[in-house]
């Protein structure tokens, strides 16, 4: 069954007023106060507080954050209020969804009302495969990562594929609005760990985007 995340057709328009349109969506949910970590340039300190129902989808958010770590210059520690979490991982209700093919939605950084929320879908069934690659996908819209037309690439919109892979597009913007963990070469080779595929890849850089 195909999945589409990040849910780009349903932008909320820009209210002509202010310099950030609203948020893609809202919630009746606990801000958290520490979500502005999510903007920063240098390391981020990241509070994970994991409210969803589904065990196994939680430990693969947990995988996801270990994921994004061994690219960005981040660390992440769990959190159970909203006082010290920055990302909020909830059980979305059924509003937030159109059908059940929705896996998951994030709230963007850039907009106006971002509170760290992401929500996944109770009523779309996920592999413990797709909900890796799905709550990577949902955190790399949270760090500024927008939709991909690569298939290879974890922030395609239709089903990524397995293990979790980084383009060029996607390492250029995360450069320009975060501190890369690895340099070069070193980030170029990043690649699974101990033996396990799921751990992701990053693909060659070319010369030009090394530094």
């Amino acid at each position: 069954m195909k999945r589409l995340l990040g849910l780009a057709i349903l932008f909320v328009s820009a209210c002509r007023g202010g310099s950030q349109p609203l948020s893609n969506w809202t919630a009746e949910l606990a801000p958290c106060r520490q979500s502005g970590e999510l903007l920063k340039h240098g390391h981020m300190e990241i509070g994970l507080w994991t409210k969803v129902s589904n065990d196994s989808l939680a430990a693969e958010i947990r995988r996801a954050m270990d994921f994004w770590a061994n690219v960005l210059d981040m660390r992440w520690q769990e959190r159970h209020d909203s006082q010290t979490c920055s990302i909020q991982v909830v059980d979305g209700s059924p509003g937030l969804f159109r059908n059940n093919l929705i896996a998951a939605r994030s709230q963007f950084a850039d907009r106006r009302s971002f509170h760290g929320w992401i929500a996944f879908n109770p009523k779309c069934p996920l592999t413990v495969v797709d909900a890796y690659l799905t709550a990577i996908h949902e955190i790399g819209h949270m760090l500024g990562l927008q939709h991909s037309p690569n298939p290879k690439s974890v922030m395609y919109f239709l089903d990524p594929e397995s293990p979790p892979t980084l383009d060029e597009k996607d390492l250029a913007l995360l450069r320009a609005r975060h501190k890369l963990r690895q340099r070069g070469a070193d980030l170029a080779a990043f690649a699974a760990r101990g033996g396990q595929p799921s751990q992701g890849t990053v693909e060659p850089l070319t010369s030009g985007m090394s530094r």
